[in-house]
Protein backbone atom coordinates (compact mmCIF):
# COMPACT_ATOMS: atom_id res chain seq x y z
CA UNK A 1 0.00 0.00 0.00
CA UNK A 2 3.03 2.37 -0.62
CA UNK A 3 0.86 4.52 -2.72
CA UNK A 4 0.83 7.84 -1.23
CA UNK A 5 -2.35 8.39 -0.04
CA UNK A 6 -4.61 8.66 3.14
CA UNK A 7 -5.89 5.68 4.64
CA UNK A 8 -7.78 4.99 7.61
CA UNK A 9 -6.85 2.25 9.75
CA UNK A 10 -7.76 0.87 12.97
CA UNK A 11 -5.46 1.94 15.85
CA UNK A 12 -3.14 -1.22 17.54
CA UNK A 13 -2.25 -4.76 16.90
CA UNK A 14 -3.66 -7.40 18.11
CA UNK A 15 -1.93 -10.43 19.62
CA UNK A 16 -2.73 -13.38 21.53
CA UNK A 17 -1.85 -11.67 24.94
CA UNK A 18 -3.17 -7.99 24.19
CA UNK A 19 -5.61 -6.71 21.83
CA UNK A 20 -4.07 -3.61 21.94
CA UNK A 21 -0.56 -3.21 21.41
CA UNK A 22 0.10 0.76 20.16
CA UNK A 23 3.57 1.38 20.11
CA UNK A 24 6.46 -0.37 18.83
CA UNK A 25 9.77 0.80 20.68
CA UNK A 26 12.20 1.15 18.18
CA UNK A 27 14.65 -0.93 20.08
CA UNK A 28 12.79 -4.03 19.23
CA UNK A 29 12.28 -2.68 14.94
CA UNK A 30 14.68 -5.34 14.04
CA UNK A 31 13.19 -8.21 16.59
CA UNK A 32 9.77 -8.08 17.53
CA UNK A 33 8.69 -5.70 15.05
CA UNK A 34 11.46 -6.39 12.09
CA UNK A 35 8.86 -7.43 9.63
CA UNK A 36 6.50 -4.98 9.49
CA UNK A 37 9.59 -2.38 10.00
CA UNK A 38 11.24 -3.43 7.03
CA UNK A 39 7.91 -4.00 4.51
CA UNK A 40 4.68 -1.96 5.79
CA UNK A 41 6.12 1.76 7.37
CA UNK A 42 4.07 4.32 7.32
CA UNK A 43 3.25 7.78 8.94
CA UNK A 44 0.96 8.80 10.70
CA UNK A 45 -0.57 12.86 11.49
CA UNK A 46 -1.03 14.07 14.52
CA UNK A 47 -2.31 17.46 15.87
CA UNK A 48 -0.81 16.49 19.44
CA UNK A 49 -0.04 13.99 21.53
CA UNK A 50 -0.51 13.33 25.31
CA UNK A 51 0.94 11.79 28.36
CA UNK A 52 0.67 11.92 32.17
CA UNK A 53 3.21 12.25 34.93
CA UNK A 54 2.42 12.42 38.68
CA UNK A 55 0.54 10.07 41.52
CA UNK A 56 -2.48 7.75 40.59
CA UNK A 57 -5.72 9.37 40.46
CA UNK A 58 -3.98 13.34 40.55
CA UNK A 59 -2.22 12.61 37.35
CA UNK A 60 -1.67 15.67 35.62
CA UNK A 61 -2.00 15.44 31.33
CA UNK A 62 0.43 17.13 29.09
CA UNK A 63 -0.19 18.04 25.54
CA UNK A 64 2.45 18.19 23.26
CA UNK A 65 1.89 19.74 19.90
CA UNK A 66 4.20 21.31 16.96
CA UNK A 67 5.68 24.23 18.22
CA UNK A 68 4.78 25.81 14.61
CA UNK A 69 0.92 25.30 15.88
CA UNK A 70 0.90 22.73 12.60
CA UNK A 71 0.48 18.52 12.07
CA UNK A 72 3.33 15.89 13.68
CA UNK A 73 4.44 13.40 11.50
CA UNK A 74 5.07 10.51 13.67
CA UNK A 75 6.81 6.74 12.29
CA UNK A 76 4.54 4.50 11.93
CA UNK A 77 3.93 0.41 10.92
CA UNK A 78 1.17 -1.16 9.65
CA UNK A 79 -0.37 -4.87 9.00
CA UNK A 80 -3.43 -6.32 8.09
CA UNK A 81 -6.07 -8.13 10.36
CA UNK A 82 -8.69 -10.25 9.04
CA UNK A 83 -11.47 -9.01 11.21
CA UNK A 84 -9.97 -5.14 11.89
CA UNK A 85 -8.44 -4.39 8.49
CA UNK A 86 -5.20 -2.66 8.51
CA UNK A 87 -3.81 -1.45 11.55
CA UNK A 88 -1.07 0.78 12.65
CA UNK A 89 1.17 1.07 15.57
CA UNK A 90 3.20 3.93 15.99
CA UNK A 91 7.27 3.85 16.90
CA UNK A 92 8.04 5.18 19.93
CA UNK A 93 11.66 6.08 21.19
CA UNK A 94 13.96 7.18 23.67
CA UNK A 95 13.05 11.25 24.41
CA UNK A 96 14.70 14.29 23.43
CA UNK A 97 15.81 16.70 26.39
CA UNK A 98 12.62 18.88 26.26
CA UNK A 99 9.75 15.23 26.23
CA UNK A 100 12.33 13.43 29.04
CA UNK A 101 10.96 15.61 31.73
CA UNK A 102 7.14 14.26 30.82
CA UNK A 103 7.77 10.44 30.16
CA UNK A 104 10.82 7.81 29.50
CA UNK A 105 9.40 7.22 25.71
CA UNK A 106 8.08 9.51 23.26
CA UNK A 107 6.76 9.41 19.51
CA UNK A 108 9.23 8.85 16.60
CA UNK A 109 8.69 12.51 15.43
CA UNK A 110 9.63 13.11 11.51
CA UNK A 111 10.16 16.27 9.84
CA UNK A 112 8.45 16.47 6.66
CA UNK A 113 11.88 16.24 5.32
CA UNK A 114 12.55 13.19 7.13
CA UNK A 115 9.26 11.30 5.72
CA UNK A 116 10.56 10.68 2.61
CA UNK A 117 14.18 8.41 3.75
CA UNK A 118 12.00 6.75 6.28
CA UNK A 119 9.67 5.62 4.05
CA UNK A 120 12.08 4.48 1.70
CA UNK A 121 13.69 2.47 4.36
CA UNK A 122 16.75 5.12 4.88
CA UNK A 123 16.01 5.52 7.95
CA UNK A 124 16.26 3.53 11.32
CA UNK A 125 16.79 5.67 14.12
CA UNK A 126 14.80 8.97 15.30
CA UNK A 127 16.34 12.00 17.56
CA UNK A 128 13.25 14.16 17.36
CA UNK A 129 14.78 18.32 17.67
CA UNK A 130 14.21 19.23 20.35
CA UNK A 131 12.39 22.76 19.74
CA UNK A 132 9.64 20.90 17.78
CA UNK A 133 7.35 20.46 20.57
CA UNK A 134 5.62 23.03 22.91
CA UNK A 135 3.54 21.42 25.72
CA UNK A 136 0.67 22.81 27.87
CA UNK A 137 -1.39 21.16 31.29
CA UNK A 138 -4.71 20.31 30.12
CA UNK A 139 -7.61 17.96 31.58
CA UNK A 140 -7.59 14.35 30.20
CA UNK A 141 -8.79 13.80 27.22
CA UNK A 142 -9.86 10.39 28.42
CA UNK A 143 -12.45 11.41 31.58
CA UNK A 144 -15.68 10.10 29.73
CA UNK A 145 -14.86 7.89 27.89
CA UNK A 146 -14.64 9.47 24.41
CA UNK A 147 -14.86 7.73 20.87
CA UNK A 148 -11.22 7.38 19.28
CA UNK A 149 -12.06 9.40 16.85
CA UNK A 150 -12.09 11.94 19.24
CA UNK A 151 -8.20 11.74 20.58
CA UNK A 152 -7.20 12.86 16.97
Amino acid sequence: MDDGLVHTMRWGFQRPWSNAIVNAREDKLGSVWEEPFANRRCVIPASAYYEWSGQAGRKQTHCFSAADGGMLWIAGIWEEHAEHGNCYNMVTTTPNSFASAYHDRMPALLTVLQIPAYMAGEMDCFRPPEDLLVVADVPSPLKGNPAQGQLF
